[in-house]
């Protein structure tokens, strides 16, 4: 699945006697061009949906690859993040987290989870949560994901603080959660637990994690929300937890309290009608995604006519020696 705008890649492996030919088709039509090992579609959108495979050749016959699904998200979609719910832990990294200068505990294996006992005032949530650990953040990044200019996306964590963790430390404790285009911060927000209102500090209105013990809901669903820029595109797409927060001089450690259920969404941004047009068995073929009537003209000032009883795909004999096509009228998704 990829998000309207995306890349999606399709790879084959092969062990024949070379040289090899190869033939990507969609929906078992050959797609032209379509000719090396790997197919790379740019900017993927509804009409590129459908099942893909390779026709592989040589000397001795050819044969199909098996069929890969490509589904393109025009609206709001999940993204997948990696044991989000911190359920599993190899040492003291959460599977799937990297280490960026700190660590994050997860899970059970090891020991390195956390249980409900460890807080008396109650437990919001499952006992395989995770907290970060000071110097420096946790990250995963979604392997073969990347932003998206224009689209919108919602990263929301719960968060939580036992009254057993704060009186561990003794000190103000900090969540930040963020996103990364290959490595770099693009967005990032930060709550803070009551200490630091405690100490006089100014905690930015609803950024306030209230300990279970203190009456507090227990369980607070951080929310951030950040549109992918031109300079994004492309861009691997990555979630970060914990890492340096300074406010005032309460601010100490830098240890986060504990988070759970990480989810990450995206919303496609305002559909674009994409009008193709390839040579197929030496006939021009104009093919595209939305609704619309197809017009050509003799330049694009000129004046447009309707092509009659044109329906996507279409085989179209150009009336001008140079001609230009478009969509009119369309109804966007």
């Amino acid at each position: 699945s990829r998000l309207a705008g995306e890349t999606a890649t399709f790879d084959v492996g092969v062990h024949s006697s070379p040289p090899l030919t190869y033939q990507w088709q969609r929906d078992g039509v050959d797609l032209a061009g379509a000719t090396d090992r790997v197919l790379s579609l740019p900017g993927v959108q509804a009409g590129d949906g459908g099942m893909y495979r390779a026709k592989v050749g040589n000397s001795f016959g050819f044969s199909f690859s098996a069929e890969a699904e490509l589904e393109v998200c025009t609206g709001t979609c999940a993204l997948p993040v990696m044991n989000a719910g911190f359920d599993d832990a190899s040492g003291v990294l959460a599977d799937f987290w990297n280490d960026n200068g700190g660590s994050i505990r997860g899970g059970l294996e090891g020991g390195f989870g956390w249980t409900a006992g460890y807080s008396t005032g109650g437990f919001p949530t499952d006992d395989t949560f995770a907290t970060t650990v000071s110097p420096g953040p946790v990250r995963q990044d979604l392997a073969g994901r990347t932003f998206v200019a224009g689209a919108t996306y919602t990263l929301m964590v719960d968060l939580f603080s036992s009254d057993t963790y704060a009186a561990s430390y003794n000190d103000a404790i900090n969540w930040r959660i963020a996103l990364t285009a290959d490595g770099e911060t693009v967005a990032e927000d930060v709550w803070y637990s009551d200490e630091f209102q405690d100490a006089g500090e100014a905690v930015p209105p609803g950024r306030l994690v209230t300990i279970i013990q203190d009456g507090g809901p227990g369980l607070t669903t951080a929310t951030l929300v950040y549109t992918a820029t031109e300079d994004d595109s492309g861009k691997t797409i990555g979630v970060e937890l914990g890492g340096d927060v300074t406010l005032g001089a309460t601010a100490g450690d830098d240890y986060s309290g504990h988070l759970d259920s990480v989810q990450l969404t995206a919303e496609a941004p305002a559909a674009t009608a994409i009008v193709r047009i390839e040579w197929v068995g030496g006939n021009m073929v104009v093919s595209w995604d939305e609704d619309g009537v197809l017009q050509e003209a003799e330049d694009v000032q000129g004046t447009w006519s309707d092509v009659p009883g044109a329906t996507s795909p279409v085989l179209v004999i150009p009336v001008y020696p140079q001609s230009y096509f478009r969509l009119r009228e369309c109804s966007w998704r």
